[in-house]
């Protein structure tokens, strides 16, 4: 083994690991591992095996041998294979060495350089000890091997070793026979035996030299006096020992001229602690990782199995490691593997050397049923989520109509990463780590049950008191009222020690976890109950009262030194309806919290008040402090009689939205509040508004920094919004000292945003297709982009509307440039339009169909440096395939190739200081699996999905492309059953929206379907799915879908294992107005499925979208439904693209499924369309879906429609009997008895 690193791997409660070390010649003391149960995989020069503990090991040793030591069509005998070492230019043993060997054989080698792979099978008088080995010129020694078997390769031959036959004789010695034979050139007979007992006392504390370019590799086995320690070294030079009983160890190893000593290699007895200089213990078993290495022995490296995120820290002293390696999911196929770590190690003031370590636990791993909402400590020592209730429990409980407060709650569970103990806490409503705070956990517990008898937070885990419980309650369970707060627990969870605080409401934690504000209500059946504001300091303990008296506290926020503080807090009479809120704030320098903004101050609006629903939020530097003001809300009046009063919704033409609108947005709108800011520490004490009500958007610059901030409205323009589908908007800067305005935009119809640095304003206008910037500095504006270059535009925009802006991929560092996206390509911009434009992806994008947009790793990264390396996604619009390329923005080379495939890539995280990624990958064949890489070229799976799907018939999916009538080039994708057979012939249906074939890759699960087609479902019974791409010509959507979705089913239809006669259609929304529109213009497809359809334009246009309450003019002038034109300037083109109008031609049966809950579309649509083919006699069902959206939600309806569909399509396109629902309908009077399932004789 030629890299020489120190692994040591304790406490790992017995794990099996699956060891890759990729040697790297450089100087280190030793090679130590402490593996119980241990699997490993190495490389090495040349070794040994020892030990029966070891289960599953395989080694494959290469090595340079000399020609002298091997002689054609001679005998080797096995006594000269071992122990003489000189191929590796060893000094000459000493006589005490030579006698200390004196029984061993002589190991002599083969000629030639070689590389033998031996293939064995052994079994051992311990329980089930099976090895299987690749072994090259090594030996093989174990107590208690009864029969071992050889098999191997050699080069480009093969060695067959048919009967290599290992029987323990008396003495420790083991026979060997057997023959060798390779291409003719080497026969060899072997016939010796091997010393098991020679290595007990072989090179314990000698010192010898070695030298040339290749040192040796060991492996020592034993445990000290206390049985529980079992150790395992590889060492540069030492010895090899047996079941040796040791409690003291010392070492001596030597690389080419020096001479490198452990002298203190000890294990201490117990087998607590193991001493070594230059050793890497990974102390830990899953979650964090504590990595050491030389003689600082402090933690340097943390690895988060449970995100995507690693951390790298560096040492201090000799040397220093970094372990990197992540996962996302602890449950891989009953395993936890950690894989492609790296360690990188500098000692001895060596230049920085790597070893690749690849370590995979095997059933050690922790599973939680139902957890959720999964968080970590900032140490990666533990892991909190919330545990859902049984479902079982909670139908049970929904059964009996259960309270609220008295529902089965979730339970906290809490998991140690290094012991993987787990605890779980009942009835939690809430809980939190810090962000940098160590191994410090809060958690608020649900109001305790009336029955409860003891408190709920009683754990499994010693619990350390250092204090009563603060604001103690002599009171029963569940006595409190409805306001009062309930118990929050801040536990230490390496230490333990935990606190109670009762009756909290709120909690937060600063940044660096030093500190924890609480807000305690009190108890109305407890006098004696503290309230107000609490500051914890969880490093000693103490607490400090910032505000004691009574009220409502709430919107706990600190700065981003974690040294100040602001709260919203009001103490208003409780019946008051309107609440007097206030804003405190507080330094750790003050005692108590001073009020900070109250609705007297100066700046405030008059009959405005600080509004108890706005955001606080710090500026970056501290300096300034944003907050929420709104006008003062005007008091219910309660003289007036609720049912003596009418109850009416006006309808107004110059009201800015629609009521339906106003009505969906009530609430929101009521909590509206008005961005204001107030410097901190400015003596001239005021407030500053930034909006209002003629001026309510903003955002801040430069994370608050500066002293502007980004204004807009589009006040005066939001009538027009409900038939442009956008609205006018102009833009303001507004200075956050003096509340002044100045307007930089007028009328954009488009997007605006400022740049990071705050210098400029970017903005795209869409009636113009431009990128344009504004020099907050200096005021200029500066036209970026234009047409003669290149398109920034959707050049594939077929909605009767100007195209939308590819975007912008984001700034360099200090706003020196932008990037902006076209089709293809990403163009680096200077923003005061100076030199020319550069196309950073070289225009490789665009050349080869492509299409590149920046992957963002790191998502705390705020800008681009010149000298970065960017990840790009790509996609290439051709082949549908997907990748990834990386692109230097500095240069202008091509973008460099990373993969590309027929996949689908997503989730793509990159490991905090390492070069690691985490992603996942998948096709329609294979379900999405988690990957881990350093380069995307060689990845590691680290997860097994849907391994059931193994046991179905799945399925393919191919692209294919037709020419339409018109000569338009289509594609779309075919999917087939996975035991497809080109003889027979099969049914298909035919699903469509608009543009599907970029998802050619995409995994589709088989999950009852909230409303489009279940593909993989319907290819699994043995269907043909066809789902061609759309292009739409304005005014004539119904006619495009004819043009496109007829020639491509014909095009198919030419293939002998479609089935011409038995085509269905489906589709959903869009796509159910186009299965009306078709079955009205074509008698071709069997069977129809029309979801949530509009078949009536001219009804449809002037309706409510009721979900968000909006007028669909627009959808029609403007977006989907393509007829770009009202309704009084272009009626005829509202008839033709309405299937209302020809329902006498409908020859095709048809499902419609309308829900009358619909959001989207009005599910009258649907009844006129069933009303009309129902009057003309034409088979037709049409299922509601009681309260149900435009996509069903609740599963049981998802699945009786999977049901309904496939009996339906069965039934008219294979000729399977028809369901009673179908023939006979199901009568109102059995509604929730019977849902008509059972297949019949009866004809439809």
């Amino acid at each position: 083994m030629k890299a020489k690193g120190i692994v040591n791997i304790s406490n790992m409660n017995n794990p099996k690991f699956d060891v890759n070390l990729n040697s790297r010649k450089f100087p280190l003391k030793a090679i130590f591992a402490l593996i119980p149960e241990a699997v490993l995989n190495r490389t090495a020069s040349s070794g040994a095996l020892s030990n029966s503990d070891l289960k599953n090991i395989k080694l494959t040793y290469k090595l340079p041998v000399k020609n002298s030591y091997a002689v054609k069509n001679k005998q080797i005998n096995v006594n000269d294979l071992l122990n003489y070492w000189d191929q590796w230019s060893l000094e000459p043993l000493t006589e005490e060495d030579a006698k200390n060997q004196s029984k061993a054989p002589i190991w002599k080698a083969i000629d030639g350089e070689i590389s033998v792979n031996l293939d064995a099978k052994g079994d051992t008088l311990e329980p089930v000890a099976n090895i299987d080995m690749l072994l090259s010129n090594g030996f093989i020694y174990d107590r208690k091997i009864n029969e071992i078997f050889f098999k191997g390769s050699y080069k480009d031959g093969d060695i067959n070793v048919p009967n290599f036959h290992f029987v323990e004789e008396e003495g420790g010695y083991i026979t060997a026979s057997g023959k060798m034979l390779q291409s003719g050139k080497i026969e060899a007979e072997a016939d010796g035996k091997i010393n098991l007992n020679w290595a007990k006392t072989f090179m314990t504390d000698k010192s010898v030299d070695i030298e040339g370019d290749t040192v040796l590799a060991l492996d020592v086995r034993g445990t000290s006096t206390n049985p529980d320690v079992a150790i395992s070294v590889d060492a540069e030079r030492g010895g090899v020992f047996n079941n040796v009983y040791f409690d003291d160890l010392v070492f001596i190893a030597g690389y080419k001229d020096q001479i490198a000593r452990l002298t203190d290699v000890r294990l201490v007895s117990g087998g607590k602690e193991a001493k070594a200089s230059g050793v890497i213990p990974l102390d830990s078993s899953l979650g964090s990782m504590n990595v050491s290495l030389g003689l600082s022995g402090e933690s340097l490296g943390l690895v988060n199995l449970f995100t995507r995120e690693v951390e790298w820290l560096k040492g201090s002293g000799d040397a220093f490691v970094n372990l990197q390696g992540s996962i996302s999911d602890p449950i891989i196929n009953g395993n936890l593997n950690i894989q492609d770590a790296q360690i990188y190690v500098a000692a001895l003031g060596k230049p920085l050397e790597k070893v690749n370590v690849n370590i995979a636990m095997s059933n050690h791993y922790v599973k939680i049923n139902r957890a959720e909402v999964v968080q970590f400590s900032a140490d990666s020592k533990y892991a909190a989520f919330a545990i859902k209730p049984f479902y079982a429990d909670t139908r049970q409980a929904k059964i009996k109509k259960t309270k609220s407060d008295e529902m089965t709650k979730d339970s906290l569970g809490i998991t140690n990463l290094t012991s993987l103990s787990i605890v779980k806490i009942p009835r939690v409503k809430s809980f939190k780590f810090p962000e940098n705070g160590g191994s410090i956990l809060a958690y608020q517990l649900e109001k305790l049950l009336d029955t409860a008898k003891k408190a709920s937070s009683q754990t499994t885990l010693p619990i350390k008191k250092d204090k009563e419980d603060y604001f103690l309650a002599n009171e029963e369970p569940g006595a409190g009222s409805k306001q009062d707060g309930t118990d929050l627990i801040v536990k230490n969870l390496i230490t333990g020690v935990e606190k109670t605080f009762k009756y909290v409401s709120d909690y937060a934690f600063s940044k660096d976890g030093k500190q924890m504000v609480f807000a305690s209500t009190g108890s109305k059946k407890d006098k004696t109950a503290l309230n107000g504001v609490f500051l914890y300091n969880t490093e000693n303990g103490t607490l400090k009262t910032l505000v004691k008296t009574k009220g409502n506290y709430k919107s706990f926020v600190f700065d981003e030194d974690s040294e100040l503080l602001a709260f919203l807090g009001e103490q208003s009479p409780e019946k008051q309806e309107i609440k007097d809120y206030s804003i405190y704030y507080n330094s750790l320098s003050l005692d108590t919290a001073q009020i900070l903004v109250d609705n007297s101050i100066t700046g405030m609006p008059i009959k405005w008040s600080v509004s108890g629903d706005g955001k606080l939020t710090f500026s970056k530097d501290g300096k300034k402090l944003f907050f929420g003001i709104a006008p003062t809300k005007i008091p219910k009046d309660t003289t007036l009689v609720d049912f003596e009063n009418a109850k009416l919704d006006v309808w107004g033409y110059k009201d800015d939205y629609l009521q339906p609108m106003q009505l969906k947005n009530a609430d929101r709108d009521s909590k509206k509040t008005y961005l204001t800011a107030i410097e901190i520490f400015n003596s001239d004490v005021k407030i500053v508004p930034l909006t209002d009500l003629k001026l309510p958007d903003a955002s801040l610059i430069n994370e608050g920094n500066s002293n502007l901030a980004f204004a807009s409205t589009d006040f005066g323009n939001r009538i027009p919004a409900q038939w442009t589908a956008g609205t006018i908007r102009d833009y303001y800067l507004v200075d956050t000292k003096t509340g002044s305005r100045k307007k930089i935009i007028e009328s954009l119809s488009g997007s605006a945003m400022p740049s990071p640095a705050g210098n400029y304003v970017i903005y795209f206008d869409k009636a113009a297709g431009i990128w344009s910037t504004y020099n907050i500095h200096t005021g200029k504006t500066i036209q970026l982009t234009n047409t003669n270059i290149v398109k920034f535009v959707d050049e594939e925009n077929d909605v009767p509307d100007n195209p939308s802006a590819y975007g912008i991929a984001g700034w360099t560092a200090d706003d020196k440039s932008v990037l902006l996206y076209d089709r293809y390509d990403i163009w680096e911009y200077n923003p005061e339009g100076k030199g020319e434009p550069k196309n950073i992806t070289n225009g490789f994008g665009r050349q080869n169909n492509i299409t590149f947009r920046y992957h963002q790793t790191n998502p705390e990264k705020r800008f681009f440096e010149k000298k970065d390396v960017i990840w790009l996604d790509a996609f290439n619009n051709l082949t549908k395939e997907n990748g990834f390329f990386k692109k230097s923005i500095g240069d202008s080379k091509n973008p460099e190739l990373v993969t590309s495939g027929k996949f689908k890539y997503s989730s793509l995280v990159k490991a905090k200081d390492a070069d690691r990624y985490l992603y996942d990958k998948g096709n329609y064949t294979s379900s999405p699996d988690v990957y881990v890489s350093a380069d995307l070229k060689t990845e590691t799976k680290l997860s097994t999905t849907n391994p059931q799907q193994q046991n179905y018939n799945w399925g393919t999916a191919e692209l294919v492309k037709w020419v339409t009538p018109k000569g338009f080039k289509s594609e779309g994708i075919l999917y087939k059953p996975e035991n497809f057979d080109p003889n027979k012939k099969y049914p298909m249906i035919v699903y469509f929206y608009e543009k599907l074939s970029d998802g050619l890759y995409a995994y589709q699960a088989p999950a009852p379907t909230p409303s489009r087609l279940n593909i993989p479902f319907f290819v699994s019974n043995s269907y043909l799915v066809f789902a061609p791409d759309i292009s739409y010509e304005t005014g004539y959507p119904g006619k495009s879908a004819e043009e496109f979705i007829n020639s491509g089913v014909e095009s198919l239809k030419k293939n002998s294992w479609v089935d011409g006669t038995k085509i269905g259609i489906q589709g959903q929304s869009w796509g159910g107005y186009q299965v009306a529109h078709l079955i009205t213009r074509t008698d071709m497809y069997a069977a129809a499925w029309s979801g949530a359809p509009v078949v009536n334009m001219t009804s449809a246009y002037g309706g409510i979208r009721w979900e968000s309450g909006m007028n669909r003019q627009f959808q029609y002038e403007k977006t989907q439904s393509r007829i770009g034109a009202t309704l009084w300037e272009k009626p005829e083109l509202y008839i033709e693209n309405s299937p209302l109008f020809s329902l006498p031609k409908v020859n095709t049966p048809v499902v419609i499924m309308s829900n009358d809950a619909d959001g989207a579309v009005p599910w009258y649509q649907g009844i006129e369309m069933f009303t009309g083919l129902k009057r003309l006699g034409k088979p037709v069902w049409l299922l509601n879906y009681n309260n149900e959206a435009h996509n069903l939600v609740q599963r049981q309806n998802r699945k009786d429609i999977q049901i309904r569909e496939q009996q339906f399509f069965d039934h008219y396109l294979k000729g399977a009997k028809a369901p009673v629902w179908m023939v006979n309908g199901i009568p109102a009077t059995e509604k929730g008895r019977t849902w008509g399932f059972d297949l019949t004789d009866g004809k439809p």
